[in-house]
């Protein structure tokens, strides 16, 4: 097997302003770290390095980012890129960049159980010692790479299930442990159609080889692509939505010795895959049954297993974008002390119904015909929050929908705690919409927002999939 060279750092230039604010808040840093140890690897020991970067506003960190790169690739300028350094003082997270093993596969983590965790931990505890953070011993890791290093995120993974997020293998992944009886960790293996490096038929076997075993694992083919890395916004909203499914809610790493945090278990959603036809190569299925894990109605074995409602729109959202493009049109955005404009557009279709989320909540159904729904979102918690759009179209009469997303940065939030109510400000009026006893949004007085057909008080019950797929196969629609 071959793998690409990806430096992944030099394609991280990209918009501030759609991503993070940079000048919305200070970013408290400390300079990044280098670290050089001696894995066990084969009852050898093989030299590793890597260079750490964590914020300094938080007396508690959530937990890391490993971030591998492809064959003779060295992702350690990671810790040092600015943009990542702000977007995780927002978040509470600190960053791992690992240089590749020339000489070494993607297994250099170790031959075995006590190999590879006594690795991890190692690795873990340099950062905790340099850091001054005990509670990074015991801290969760979200593992993404990219070709060799995808291959390296899957493999970890699934040695150290129970302290994983989610991994994102990026064009290359390895099973490494299958076995039924063991956890397992949430993934998605992300294929390119046209990539002859990791080629498409080698990842849906590995996939299914996984699924097999009832891993926790998604397949996604990304049309018309090569061998490269997925886009920017993929990649942060994938990580967003590991994080919400698996960390449990109002809890920290502890400080004190050996007592790693406790991560969800989500039941799940299953997602028909795309089927690989050794003729004719990747089928596109533009229209993928999506339903929550216990009433799939396929061979779940084949099934793309996704942690949340959230992270299964995402996965049908960017399954039609690769393929027929984007309808849907968010412009970008600069979040300033809290508040995120948003400005979505229609392209392509004639619509009059358009659904806005944030994460699960349902912001509001609007009528986008008249031109860009324009809208203020004020916060409710800092870091990295993913919002959708939904529109509903006729084509030849029959009603469909399309949808985008876009993952953003959030700095400057006055933290309110759960249950509260976001305030929405409709721009285009000035209307402030505020909730009433009856549990609807209404404007206030007589004046009524020309593009706003209809809003609610964010609903965590709403269904976002519900609005994307055929009539009966997800779902119920709120």
């Amino acid at each position: 097997m071959f793998f690409c060279s990806c430096n992944r750092l030099a394609r991280l230039v990209v918009l501030g302003a759609m991503f993070g604010h940079l000048d919305g808040a200070p970013v408290q840093a400390a300079a990044p770290v280098d670290f050089g140890v001696n894995f066990q690897v084969y009852g050898s020991e093989v030299f590793v390095q890597y260079r750490a970067w964590w914020p300094e506003n938080f007396d508690t960190l959530k937990g890391l980012i490993f971030s591998f790169p492809g064959s003779r690739g060295d992702q350690r300028g990671i810790a040092g890129n600015g943009l990542w350094q702000f977007r995780l003082s927002q978040m509470g997270y600190g960053i791992v960049g690992f240089r590749d093993l020339l000489d070494f596969g993607y297994d250099y983590w170790g031959e075995n159980d006590a190999e590879v965790q006594a690795n991890f931990q190692g690795v873990l505890d340099s950062i905790a010692a340099a850091s001054g953070h005990s509670e990074l011993s015991n801290a969760p890791v979200l593992l993404d790479g990219v070709s060799k290093g995808g291959y390296s995120a899957g493999y970890l993974a699934s040695f150290v299930p129970d302290r994983t997020l989610g991994f994102i293998a990026d064009k290359g992944f390895a099973t490494g442990v299958l076995d039924s009886t063991r956890p397992t960790a949430p993934g998605i293996v992300i294929a390119g159609e046209r990539d002859d490096v990791v080629q498409p038929y080698f990842l849906n076997q590995d996939f299914l080889e996984s699924r097999a075993v009832d891993g926790h694992t998604a397949y996604l083919v990304e049309w018309r692509t090569t061998h490269r890395e997925t886009t920017e916004a993929f990649r942060l909203a994938l990580m967003d939505q590991c994080m919400r499914a698996r960390y449990p809610v109002g809890q920290l790493p502890s400080s004190e010795p050996d007592d790693p945090l406790m991560l969800n278990d989500p039941s799940g959603f299953l997602a028909e895959t795309s089927i690989f036809d050794p003729a004719l190569g990747q089928l596109f299925n533009p229209d993928p049954i999506i339903t929550p894990e216990a009433v799939y109605p396929l061979d779940s074995s084949k099934a793309s297993w996704l942690a949340s409602e959230t992270l299964a729109l995402l996965y049908r959202i960017q399954n039609e974008n690769t393929q027929l493009g984007s309808k849907v049109q968010f412009s970008p955005v600069a979040p300033f002390n809290g508040k995120v404009d948003l400005s979505v557009q229609i392209t392509g279709i004639e619509s009059t119904r358009l659904w806005l989320y944030h994460e699960s909540e349902l912001l509001g159904e609007f009528d986008p015909s008249q031109g860009p729904v324009k809208f203020s979102y004020v916060a409710k918690e800092n870091g990295l929050q993913t919002f959708f759009a939904i529109a509903e179209y006729s084509d030849g009469g029959v009603l469909k929908t399309t949808g985008n997303y876009l993952p953003t940065v959030v700095a400057g939030a006055v933290v309110v705690p759960e249950p509260a109510t976001a305030i929405l400000l409709a721009v285009s009026s000035c209307t402030i919409l505020l909730p009433r006893s009856n549990g609807r949004i209404l404007p206030q007085t007589h004046v009524l927002e020309p593009q706003l057909v209809k809003a609610r008080v964010p609903n965590r019950k709403a269904s976002a999939l519900s609005h994307q797929g055929r009539t009966g196969s997800l779902l119920s629609a709120v």
